[in-house]
């Protein structure tokens, strides 16, 4: 990763490697459907397996030692549906299953002598598994040609486990075990007062369960050096599920196929909201590890949050062949705790896109506007996940680019396509990046369809 390979250690920089490993990637899928099979509803039942191994690779610079840290993930699930009809109204219910498990090792290898050693791992290096059986349903019942209602909910049991093998840390526990009762629901309202007009509301509750990446993982978020403390994400056994409260208002006016005007206006309300705050391990804030001081850290329920924002969509047709189109998207996102008011982590700035796209039955031009707003440095979260120390002294910078693509079709089943990004070579960095974003890119190529 490039932003770690610019941090410094003194005169001289922190990190000689820092790389993703290749990943190793395994799926098998079993899908079966049935017509009347039970109370004259459809079946749908799928199977799936899946395995995937990630590896993270760094060494310190002018180290010999290099640190391998390896995860090997299985996922097994089970999915049912049933599909119905009761009068005009539409019923789905079914059953969902799901258990998986976590594999993590580690080990250090020099790389001249291509001795190994020892080396903590990113989580416990022991069993680790969740397991997850959920009942769900969905009900939707047009009440006449313009107005329908839906109500779903979804309630389940949840498990998960991890154990420690090597306690190298001397953490107050072994092992970490947590059982949660689930439950969501959700009711919704769609009506047309006109043919050019629709109106939805919807009010729903949610929750997320906290994985073995929230209780379990012991992660170097940002790397110590000599003159900055790194900040190291210990384990927090305490934790509980965060809980959502989610209203939207969308409403849409189009006219025929010429103008469609989308929006949707949403507030959340979040509860034990699951942050990234500073914390004390074996009464202590700061901690040596991988040869460097760092502040402790751990995923903690705190106080309550709130997420409001708008998103729009607009199309239209200018002449034939001819549309312009355009999105805007807007969120603000701030959390509550005995501490203060603050704002809450991965929450980006005003961003869209516009442009005019060209498109017949042998060619399409597209050329549009990607544009993002400003993220002022007060707007930015005190766990520091948004990466501020690579953003400007003022913060994160407003930014545009614009582009060009064109495809061909003149051969059967044959696409020839190419494009310029960032058409005027625009120095610029996305929020939360470690990088500078790429430069003018030219490319082209072709696609077969068989």
């Amino acid at each position: 990763m490039y932003d770690r390979l610019t941090d410094l250690k003194g005169a001289d920089f922190a990190t000689a490697t820092w790389n993703y490993g290749p990943q190793k990637r395994l799926l098998g899928v079993y899908n079966l459907k049935k017509n009347k099979v039970f109370l004259n509803s459809d079946l749908n039942i799928t199977l799936s397996y899946q395995n995937v191994e990630e590896s993270r690779i760094t060494r310190s610079f002018g180290s010999s030692d290099q640190s391998n840290r390896i995860e090997k993930v299985s996922v097994f699930s089970l999915n049912s549906d049933f599909r119905t009809k009761i009068g005009k109204a539409d019923l789905i219910y079914g059953l969902d299953f799901a258990y998986d498990d976590l594999k993590s090792s580690a080990f250090k290898n020099n790389i001249l002598t291509d001795v190994e050693s020892s080396l903590g791992t990113r989580y416990p290096d022991g069993k680790n598994n969740t397991f997850s059986g959920e009942a769900f349903a969905y009900f939707n019942n047009p009440v006449n040609e313009r107005t329908s209602y839906n109500a779903s909910f979804r309630a389940g049991y949840k498990t998960l486990k991890s154990k420690i093998e090597t306690n190298t840390l001397k953490l107050p526990y072994t092992s970490i075990e947590q059982k949660n009762i689930t439950y969501s629901g959700a009711i919704g309202f769609v009506n047309n007062p006109s043919k050019n007009i629709k109106i939805s509301i919807n009010l729903s509750s949610g929750y997320r369960v906290p994985n073995v990446d929230d209780l379990s993982k012991i992660f170097e978020s940002k790397t110590g050096t000599l003159t900055k403390l790194g900040t190291l994400v210990v384990p927090n056994n305490d934790l509980k599920p965060e809980k959502t409260v989610t209203s939207d208002l969308g409403i849409t006016f189009w006219n025929g196929e010429k103008i469609q005007f989308e929006n949707t206006f949403f507030l959340t309300k979040l509860y034990d909201p699951i942050l990234l705050d500073n914390f004390e391990f074996n009464g202590q804030s700061t901690l040596v590890y991988d040869s460097f001081l760092a502040n402790v850290q751990a995923s903690q329920n705190q106080g309550k949050g709130t997420i409001a924002g708008l998103s729009s969509t607009l199309k239209i047709v200018l002449v034939k062949n001819v549309t312009y189109y355009g999105s805007f998207n807007f969120t603000n996102g701030r959390f509550e705790n005995n501490k203060g008011n603050f704002s809450l982590d991965h929450i980006p700035p005003v961003y869209g896109k516009t442009g005019i796209r060209y498109e017949n039955k042998y060619c399409n031009l597209d050329l549009n506007m990607n544009y993002n707003g400003n993220k002022n440095v007060r707007d930015y979260a005190p766990s520091g996940e948004d990466n501020i120390e690579y953003a400007k002294a003022n913060g994160n910078e407003s930014w545009e680019t614009y582009n060009f693509k064109a495809g061909v079709s003149v051969i059967k089943n044959t696409t020839f396509f190419t494009g310029i990004e960032n058409i005027l070579d625009t120095q610029y960095r996305t929020f939360s990046s470690g990088i500078n974003a790429g430069g003018r890119n030219i490319y082209f190529g072709a696609k077969y369809n068989f």
